[in-house]
């Protein structure tokens, strides 16, 4: 039995470890990719978009998410609204949703009810979760990771929802900083630069501070 599970286990790493080492665009190459509408509507996403995914002319936020889990719908509209700010700022900002939903039935309720504006995967493409799942070692939700705006699509932070409910607005200018190096890691570190500041525009709700740690207020695990 240890022997059949010891090989089980070396199977599964083996199998994470070939698909941490695929491009961001082999992963989402085969991908059913819809455009979310905030009055519930989905739409094929346009080639424009699904070019520009290829290509990574903007920041790429990559949700993972469900309606079944209450931090989900706790941080999901703060994500939506600054999303839509951003938007109206010219921000060159995308995101990506993929959903750890069971059904399709509460895929759509939670696409709709939480107004969701941005680019996500369509339902049914478990091959594809599953891959985005191992490629950033997802081991609970909400999890956002921020992707660099190049074709390579190189980390620039896995801990992208802790940085929204900091910095709020400002989140973006960290990430974009981080990203063409004009933020370090030690900068993070040792606290942002003063044009990086933890203020909320009166556009913006008010932050929801989740519990840290180990909490189970603070993540859903599938």
């Amino acid at each position: 039995m240890d022997r059949l599970h010891n090989a089980g286990q070396a199977t599964r790493e083996a199998a994470v470890q070939a698909v941490q080492k695929l491009p961001f665009r082999d992963l989402i190459a085969s991908a059913d990719i819809v455009r979310l509408g905030q009055d519930g509507t989905q739409v094929s996403a346009t080639a424009e978009e699904l070019d520009e995914l290829a290509r990574g002319e903007k920041l790429l936020g990559v949700y993972f998410s469900a309606g079944w889990c209450g931090p989900c719908r706790r941080f999901t509209p703060m994500l939506v609204s600054l999303y839509m700010a951003w938007q109206a700022r010219g921000m060159p900002y995308e995101v990506l949703f993929v959903t750890w939903d069971h059904t399709e039935e509460g895929y759509d309720e939670y696409t709709s009810h939480a107004t969701m504006p941005w680019l996500a995967l369509g339902f049914g493409q478990q091959e594809v979760v599953s891959m985005l799942t191992m490629r950033y070692d997802v081991k609970g939700i909400p999890a956002l990771f921020v992707l660099e705006p190049t074709p390579d699509r190189g980390m620039v932070t896995t801990d992208a929802r802790a940085d929204v409910e900091q910095y709020v607005a400002e989140a973006i200018a960290k990430w974009r900083g981080l990203a063409v190096g004009r933020v370090s890691e030690a900068d993070v570190a040792n606290g942002m630069p003063s044009s990086i500041v933890d203020r909320r525009p009166p556009t913006i709700p008010a932050v929801v501070r989740l519990d840290s740690g180990d909490s189970s207020d603070s993540v859903c695990v599938d």
